[in-house]
């Protein structure tokens, strides 16, 4: 605990409020590179029951938190895939093709973040609860607190609202998503059998007339089962919470048959699941982080990856703004950008599951998310995560774009390939993520394209845009690119090549 001369107040740097993954993200982060950061985690953190599936992909953030061993050693079930039967169909089982991910209880997971948060130096108030945050004259904020039965206040420069749905800061700024509610009803099992699965290791999605169920296994005997039902469409006044979720799993075929002969262990309890974004996703001095910010529907099983990314990214705008303050308002920019866009494309996808349910299913349940889905902008393409950005999702292109298939196929037909600049290109100067901090970097557009990008995948535009015209066959392109810096994805350079050829930026030549 810090205290400023004389001053009643304990002084930090930085407050986080909240101790999910996204809190303790950007604690440690923060903690590493320097700062003076207080972490305010809340009553009983650490203490929820709730299985979530950590897909291989996850590895990236864990890597950048430098926690993968952690993880690793931590005696997490591994998994290695996950199986659906979804709108009618066969149990599918999808195994992962780039690893194996994870099963975690959210209790152990969460409290292994904390203490990590705490081992790189963050001044950790165990079972502290905010009670307020307030501006203060000095530009910083106030925020009264309690925690182990007595009160205190502390003051700091900037304040990072990790707080969940809670969201002490973040509730002025909720936007409700334009849909129906959403309530998980979850309980654990302990299993005797694993049919129908072909992986013990696989989470499992169903759905089902009036809803669907997931399940998240957390070890060889213990599983976590949810229904995701509509309190609208199914009503529970006159029926206990764990008759309606027994009546539910019993409206389910494979998780029904799953549960055959399992032991439930306790009653089932109920979560809002209810998506949501934010009118803003930060101010002056403060951001909105993590499931603050916004809530994917549980459908996407990325709730925990976006937390992490998204704690990653508030600790560098927070490094930066308090590095140099000039930075503040592009380094916000781009935080804003960023998180609406995560939200918008993890959005993308489940609606294009509704609709497949919505068809087979035709119930009230499933037409009340098809509708609220319609006429929504197209799937959105995030940038994925590339090697100079480590956890960057800014590309913001229409996914299946006539124009990139109709390019890719020049490029696979033509002989030699003569290119050049396009008239219409433009190279502009926007805010991007170097390391740990918040830059402007040449960013590309034209015309024809939907928004400035820097890098698609792992490939960097402008480099790629400066290499094309100056060879005539794809390998020697692509070993001229891939020189001088990490073995460029084959995939992701032939679709950056296409988009360049797609959006005008490069064109053929008269001799091609």
């Amino acid at each position: 605990m810090r205290v400023v001369g004389n001053s009643p107040f304990d002084r930090f740097e930085i407050i986080v409020l909240g101790g999910g993954p996204a809190g303790s993200a950007a604690a440690r982060l923060l903690a590493m590179w320097g700062h003076d950061v207080a972490v305010l985690p809340g009553a009983g953190a650490h203490r929820k029951n709730l299985a979530e599936s950590l897909p291989p992909s996850c590895r990236k953030p864990l890597n950048v938190l430098g926690l993968n061993t952690a993880v690793e050693s931590a005696g997490f079930l591994q998994t290695h895939g996950n199986s659906a039967a979804w709108a009618g169909g066969a149990l599918v089982s999808s195994p992962f093709t780039s690893g194996t991910g994870f099963q975690v209880q959210r209790s152990r997971f969460d409290a292994l973040m904390m203490r990590s948060a705490a081992a790189a130096g963050a001044s950790v108030h165990e079972d502290a609860v905010a009670d307020s945050v307030t501006r203060v004259a000095d530009g910083g904020f106030e925020v009264r607190w309690h925690g182990r039965g007595r009160a205190r206040t502390s003051r700091a420069n900037m304040v990072l609202d990790c707080t969940g749905r809670a969201g002490i800061l973040a509730r002025k700024y909720r936007c409700p998503a334009n849909g129906p509610s959403t309530l998980a009803v979850v309980a654990a099992w302990r299993m005797t059998d694993h049919r129908p699965l072909e992986d013990p290791t696989h989470t499992l999605v169903e759905s089902y007339a009036a809803g669907w169920a997931w399940s998240v296994p957390v070890d060889s005997r213990t599983r976590h089962v949810a229904v995701m039902i509509d309190p609208a469409v199914t009503p529970m006044r006159r029926r206990s919470l764990l008759a309606t979720y027994l009546a539910e799993i019993a409206r389910t075929r494979f998780t029904a048959s799953l549960l055959d002969g399992a032991r439930r262990l306790g009653r089932p309890y109920g979560c809002a699941a209810t998506p949501y974004e934010s009118s803003a996703y930060g101010g002056d001095g403060f951001l909105l982080v993590g499931d603050a910010a916004s809530f994917i529907d549980p459908l996407s099983s990325f709730g925990v990856k976006k937390s992490l990314a998204s704690g990653w990214l508030a600790a560098v705008v927070a490094h930066t703004t308090l590095d140099d303050p000039t930075m503040a308002g592009p380094a916000l920019d781009l935080f804003e950008e960023r998180e609406r866009l995560a939200y918008e494309s993890y959005t993308a996808r489940s609606s294009d599951f509704h609709g497949q349910a919505a068809r087979h299913h035709d119930t009230a349940f499933w037409q009340r998310r098809a509708s609220a889905s319609r006429g929504s902008d197209a799937p959105l393409v995030p940038a994925g995560e590339n090697a100079n950005e480590g956890l960057d999702y800014g590309v913001s292109w229409p996914a299946g774009d006539p124009r990139l298939a109709s390019a890719f196929e020049f490029i696979r037909q033509a002989p030699q390939l003569r290119l050049r600049l396009g008239p219409a290109v433009e190279r502009v100067k926007k805010p991007t993520v170097a390391g740990r901090r918040v830059v402007f970097e040449e960013h590309l557009t034209s015309r024809a394209a939907p928004g400035a990008v820097r890098y698609l995948g792992a490939i960097e535009l402008p480099r790629l845009l400066e290499l094309a015209p100056r060879y005539s066959q794809i390998p020697e392109l692509y070993e001229a690119y891939s020189r001088g810096s990490s073995p460029a994805p084959l995939p992701d350079f032939l679709r950056a090549l296409s988009a360049l050829l797609a959006f005008g930026m490069l064109e053929p030549s008269a001799s091609t």
